[in-house]
């Protein structure tokens, strides 16, 4: 059986895979944090891990926190507004505690024009969908929502998304 906390890898690794330059995630986690270090290792890619709970986000950082793997504590997700000034080739979401996903469309339109493509998990939760297709979606020219498996994934990007297995 699929593991819905991991639905999201095959979008975020497609579009991981079809760009070579910086990869933003905001929100840490067991399943997205691991598999990004893990492919921009080789190349020492540059990856900014954003999260809004201390202790959770410490947890990653004492163990994959590198020169070109940073990780930033921001309790409201405030430093969000000048991450989105600068250029990424993805931008992955999957924050907000409470109730989750509630601040994932306002976060994914801030990048609008600063990422190639913009993946956010849980996008068939009724805190997450409709405020992604409502905020962000209509910013991009390109956009899938990649079904196969429990807890949908929305790619949103500046370029055709790439084919996501």
């Amino acid at each position: 059986m699929w593991d819905p906390w991991g639905s999201h890898l095959p979008a975020l690794i497609a579009c991981a895979s079809a760009t070579d330059g910086p990869i933003l995630e905001v929100g840490v986690g067991y399943y997205s944090t691991p598999i990004l270090h893990a492919l921009c290792q080789g190349s020492e890619r540059r990856l900014m891990s954003v999260d809004e709970d201390l202790d959770f986000a410490e947890n990653f950082k004492s163990t994959y926190a590198r020169p070109w793997h940073g990780f930033t504590y921001s309790p409201d997700y405030a430093v969000l507004a000048d991450l989105a000034k600068e250029q990424w080739s993805v931008v992955f979401i999957d924050n907000g505690k409470s109730p989750p996903g509630a601040r994932r469309g306002a976060d994914a339109a801030l990048f609008a024009r600063s990422a190639t493509f913009v993946v956010v998990h849980d996008h068939d939760l009724i805190e997450t969908g409709p405020d992604v297709d409502r905020l962000a979606r209509p910013l991009f020219p390109h956009s899938f929502v990649h079904s196969r498996y429990p807890n949908a994934t929305i790619v949103m990007g500046n370029a055709p998304i790439p084919e996501i297995p």
